[in-house]
């Protein structure tokens, strides 16, 4: 669904005025306590994540957002967006321990990473204590850098949190390190997406959005949406070992659960398939820890570590592209927001694009590849959804996106200059008018009549260029060898 412009704010703004802050909120459904931030809309303050959730439905064909479906951080960063200043009401009153702390951590070591272009950053609790001068506040600073608030406000994941003396309680030597969700600063040739997209809707000549469209429903969208929903039925089954759900996870995959699947092409089924039966338990093992890792990006990398040695076996050349496809394909069903699910081939060409370099090495999967061709996907998914009002669900439209685009390369564009050329006289009557032309900075037809040339030079626009004709008004004596 679009996002509200200012215009749909600033008449959610209208109604609450209208109608009165109770009753809209009632409306609405949105809780009128412990609210932190508020956005100015004309000189006036409102609950932003409740105008924000209002706003949807005055756009076209929109639905109102309750509390439950309305994000306050992307209500707050879409608001500024549009130019709204956001107020925090902490500010009114003195803020919490927690509060300053987080502040001083988002605004000194998070905002920095990001804007330089880091995927992650790493922050000792005892350099947070000892920059912003407190004392015996170490439990505060642990109990904040592993809160969910923090992670929500920086919009960071836990990635790891290492002590050296293996301890789970609070000190000063606790090294966290997160990953810097929301892009990852990672930009994207914007010319060569749209090239991609003008390609993808001649495919889908009837797609209006991800979730209007009949045709790419019915070749991508369906059937994974069918997968995903099996594996959450699957993980949630109570009881399972790790071996138990990862081996309903892989015969999920490979389309022999009774679940339309096609994910996994033979090949990279048949390297997984020989590997179980030559070391049973090892794969399902992995995949059942894979499917339930804390953090997405460790759990991929603990499974290549594990599987990868058993995956070779006696195949003629190294799988590769299996050691891609299949670990990010499974996450992807139990965390289809987090993950893109990678087929080599095209998400390769897709980097080379977008990022002007290879996605992968010729070697296993490697963690910093995983990183990077995320944080391409996360951009795409933000364009789509912010600028294109594509409305994409997941990762997984990101996928069925570059699959359309990406499985075969795109025909060489046409090298045309976008910017006329015209080609002029340099006469001015029956004179040459060059040096006047130079010394004036301008080029103009002696009079300006209706003939064909006049009509010409009033289709003329600024930042168009000039092509100088020269003329020399004599036969002899020319500045030049004319023999």
């Amino acid at each position: 669904m679009r996002r509200p412009d200012v215009q749909a704010v600033e008449r959610a703004a209208a109604e609450f005025d209208r109608i009165g802050r109770a009753s809209f909120m009632k409306k609405y459904q949105f809780a009128d306590r412990n609210i932190t931030y508020e956005v100015e809309i004309l000189g006036k303050r409102y609950p932003s994540k409740a105008i924000f959730g209002a706003a949807f439905a005055y756009m076209p064909d929109g639905k109102a957002r309750d509390s439950e479906t309305c994000n306050g951080t992307e209500a707050r960063e879409h608001l500024a967006r549009l130019g709204l200043r956001i107020l925090d009401r902490r500010g009114d009153q003195p803020q919490t321990q927690a509060d300053r702390i987080r502040d001083f951590v988002i605004t000194n070591m998070i905002e920095p990473a990001r804007q330089i272009g880091e995927r992650e950053v790493e922050i000792v609790s005892g350099d947070v204590h000892t920059r912003m001068g407190l004392e015996s506040a170490m439990p505060a600073v642990c109990g904040v850098l592993e809160g969910r608030i923090f992670a929500e406000r920086a919009i960071v994941a836990l990635i790891d949190r290492r002590s050296p003396i293996g301890s789970d309680q609070p000190s000063s030597t606790i090294r966290y390190r997160f990953e810097l969700q929301g892009g990852g600063g990672i930009k994207v040739d914007r010319v060569a997406l749209e090239r991609l997209k003008a390609k993808f809707l001649s495919t889908y000549p009837d797609f209006k959005s991800f979730d209007d469209s009949p045709s790419f429903a019915s070749m991508e969208r369906d059937y994974k949406h069918a997968v995903v929903l099996q594996a959450a039925r699957t993980i949630a089954v109570e009881g399972q070992s790790d071996e138990v759900l990862g081996a309903a996870l892989i015969d999920l995959l490979a389309g022999r659960a009774g679940t339309e699947c096609n994910l996994i092409d033979w090949r990279a089924q048949k390297v997984i398939d020989n590997a179980r039966a030559a070391h049973p338990d090892l794969v399902e093992g992995a995949t059942g820890r894979l499917a339930r890792a804390g953090n997405a990006i460790g759990g991929i990398a603990e499974y290549i570590a594990t599987v990868w040695p058993v995956m070779r076996g006696d195949l003629p050349s190294n799988p590769y592209a299996e050691s891609r496809m299949f670990p990010t394909m499974l996450r992807a069903l139990v965390e289809p927001d987090a993950v893109l699910p990678i087929r080599s081939t095209p998400t390769d060409y897709a980097a080379r694009l977008l990022l002007g370099n290879p996605a992968f090495a010729n070697a296993p999967l490697a963690r910093d590849e995983l990183e990077r061709v995320n944080g391409m996907a996360r951009e795409m998914f933000r364009i789509m959804d912010e600028e294109w009002n594509w409305n994409p669900r997941d990762m997984w439209d990101v996928q069925g996106f570059i699959w359309v685009t990406c499985k075969d390369k795109l025909e060489a564009p046409l090298e045309l200059d976008a910017v006329p050329v015209w080609m002029v006289t340099s006469l001015w009557g029956r004179e040459d008018g060059l040096p006047r032309f130079v010394e004036r900075n301008e080029w103009s037809l002696l009079t300006d009549t209706g003939s064909p040339n006049n009509r010409r030079v009033r289709e003329m626009q600024v930042g168009d260029r000039i092509f100088l004709k020269d003329f020399v008004p004599r036969a002899r004596d020319l500045p030049f060898n004319s023999e």
